[in-house]
């Protein structure tokens, strides 16, 4: 299926928020980065919220802590040498400028507390880092994860559970606890039970069994079962 322009993901449910331009069809990706306030996968979180408790995947711009204090740059000479940060623990793997994060790093593993935080002046002040105020947020409809980086595909495009689970089941042609997994090539369908016809080019569609490049010659019908 090709989506319209700006949009994306299986069946094209997702808007793109790319800073210029479009997204890449398939998974959302702006080559222009991220709009204003924007981050993660798709461009599709929003900076203002946190997406998980601990949020170690958190990119967003918010600058201060729950009391106001101005975070300083995590790309300091001093805390480089003090705890070891590094551009590996932080999601994007870049060391960030004066913003809240929630770095994976086991010599900061005491600080934080839970969800992003951030470096204050630590030259003048006995607390030298603060947790940030960002409130919790779920994943749009149709997303999962730490990132909200997954897409559900559940049966009649219900939603999934916060861990991807379908409580109705798969959607045809994918499988897996958190139906993720598309059939393989040459099978279709609910369970991926069902072989391709005699499909001209390729394998068939593997949600609906359709042979997008036409049928064999002596075939006809849209998955191509049905001989002339």
């Amino acid at each position: 299926r090709v989506c319209e322009p700006s949009t994306f993901g299986w069946h094209c449910k997702f808007a793109c928020h790319c800073r210029e331009g479009s997204c890449d069809p398939i998974n959302g990706t702006c080559p222009s980065g991220c709009k204003e306030n924007r981050y993660g996968p798709g461009c599709q979180l929003l900076s203002v919220f946190r997406y998980s408790v601990d949020a170690y995947g958190y990119q967003g711009s918010t600058d201060r802590t729950a009391d106001g204090e101005k975070c300083v740059t995590w790309n300091n000479t001093l805390l480089i040498a003090m705890y070891g940060v590094k551009s590996s623990d932080f999601p994007d793997e870049a060391i960030p400028g004066a913003v809240c994060r929630n770095p994976k790093n086991p010599k900061l593993r005491g600080l934080e507390g839970r969800g992003p935080w951030c470096f204050i002046n630590f030259m003048e002040k006995t607390d030298f880092y603060g947790s940030c105020d960002i409130p919790v947020r779920g994943c749009d409809s149709g997303r999962f994860g730490e990132l909200c980086e997954f897409e559900c595909h559940c049966k009649n495009e219900s939603p999934c559970t916060p861990m991807g689970i379908c409580p109705s089941g798969c959607h045809p042609g994918w499988l897996n606890s958190t139906c993720q997994t598309p059939c393989d090539a040459g099978y279709y369908g609910e369970g991926c039970l069902s072989a391709c016809g005699n499909c001209k080019s390729g394998p068939c569609d593997f949600e609906f069994g359709e042979c997008i490049g036409g049928c064999l010659t002596g075939w006809m019908g849209k998955l191509c079962k049905t001989g002339k």
